[in-house]
Parts: structure tokens; sequence; C-alpha cells
């Protein structure tokens, strides 16, 4: 009786262990997810969310090794946007800004990559980011050449405040960006 276990009174025999305990960890799991407390119709429905893939615009991806095999992962460019889409998921904007810091630093940013994964992406992103990573250049004594950004975020003509949400603060304008909130980077 192969992949089974037979119980008798005085004895237990284990065939096939392995298959087993993959399914009793197979089952596990799917009882987790089906306990977590939103469902893809929410994260879907949350503006903030910017979905890649079959659900939403593809997203450029790189491959890297793991110890158990490669996996794919956002590209630079791609993880800068989403952290500026949704700051209050990645810890605020000083901790966003901490991060394009270090990629400034890193030389991690092909701005170019950046402006054309921009357009994919609500316009007042690009806003953001742009106005972010000229800030954060500005803090690091760095140059960015953001003319292909720039050229993207300034087919809105709407002002798009730093922390959405938020009224007032001062306007900059070569981003129209209300910079209403204080950036305190670990840079």
């Amino acid at each position: 009786m192969e992949g089974a276990v037979q119980a008798q009174p005085d004895r237990v025999e284990i065939y096939d262990l392995p298959q087993i305990a993959v399914q009793a960890r197979r089952r596990a799991i799917e009882r987790r997810f089906r306990a977590l407390p939103f469902k893809l119709d929410d994260v879907r429905s949350d503006p903030d969310v910017v979905l890649s893939g079959a659900a939403g615009t593809a997203r450029p991806t790189v491959s890297r090794n793991t110890p158990t095999g490669t996996i794919q992962v956002s590209t630079p460019e791609v993880t800068l946007l989403d952290l500026v889409s949704m700051p209050h998921r990645a810890g605020g904007l000083s901790n966003v800004a901490t991060v394009a810091g270090e990629l400034l630093d890193d030389g991690a940013i092909d701005f170019a990559a950046l402006a054309t994964v921009a357009e994919g992406y609500p316009t007042a992103i690009a806003q953001r980011a742009g106005w972010l990573l000229d800030w954060v250049a500005d803090e690091l004594g760095s140059n960015v050449q953001l003319d292909a950004l720039h050229h993207v975020a300034a087919q809105r003509t709407a002002p798009a405040p730093m922390l959405p949400g938020e009224s007032g603060g001062a306007l900059d304008d070569r981003w129209n960006v209300l910079v209403n909130t204080t950036i305190e980077p670990d840079l």
C-alpha cells in the first residue's frame, strides 16, 4: 500500500513519508491563506496598490540567485516608483528617501529606464519620484539627469502633493509638487 499510513493497535507502518509530509504542509498553507483578512478584490480596489502581471501593467524584473534557485525581483527603478506610490506601506517618505539615497549612491538607477517605467504609473508618482530624487541628490551633493522623467511628469498640469491626502505646502515649480511634509532620511 504505497503512500499510506497503516495503523494497527500494536504497530504503525509509514510508507512514502516525504510525500505525506508535503501534502500535510500544502494543506496547512492553504488553511493559512484562507484565513487571511483580505481578498484580492480588496487589493485591486485600493488606489495606492499598483498591481503587475495579469492584473495590471507588467513591470520589469531581474533574476537574482538564491541558495535555493533563482527568483525574479523588481528592478531598482520599479522598486523606487512602488515605494513612492505607497509611502505609508514603506515606513513613510523619510524611509523612501533613505532607499532612494542608497540607490543613487550605488549608481543602481538607470534614469532612462526610470522614465520608461514611470509611463506605466500615474503621472503624480512620476512627479513625486522626480522631486524626491532631486531633493535626495541635492542632500548627497550628487548630480542626477532627470530630464526624461521630467518629460513624463510634465504631462500633468495639476500639482501633486508629496504626501497624498494632506493639503497645503510649498509648490515646487519644476516638478509641480506640493511639498507638504518634512523628510528626514538616514543618509
